[in-house]
């Protein structure tokens, strides 16, 4: 998502699901195929972002560059989580 609010505000969400201490939930996290798809699909996706960013800095703003590898970073800082 764009708005930076709402991807804190999902993060938190999972990272709290993924967190409960029930076995079932553990379970169904662990067994899902979907969130390692989605985690590597975001990465990807932010990787892809920052190298087009730098691969046009010279017409890019030194802003634009930071901003996308901090998205970068905040999606390694999640996945580590």
């Amino acid at each position: 998502h764009e708005e930076r609010m709402v991807r804190t505000a999902v993060r938190t969400i999972v990272l709290s699901v993924c967190k409960v201490a029930e076995a079932a939930v553990q379970e169904y996290v662990c067994g899902s195929g979907t969130l390692p798809q989605v985690l590597v699909a975001a990465l990807l996706a932010e990787h892809e972002r920052a190298s087009e960013a730098l691969a046009r800095r010279e017409g890019a703003s030194v802003e634009a560059v930071e901003e996308s590898l901090g998205r970068l970073l905040d999606e390694v800082y999640f996945v580590n989580d």
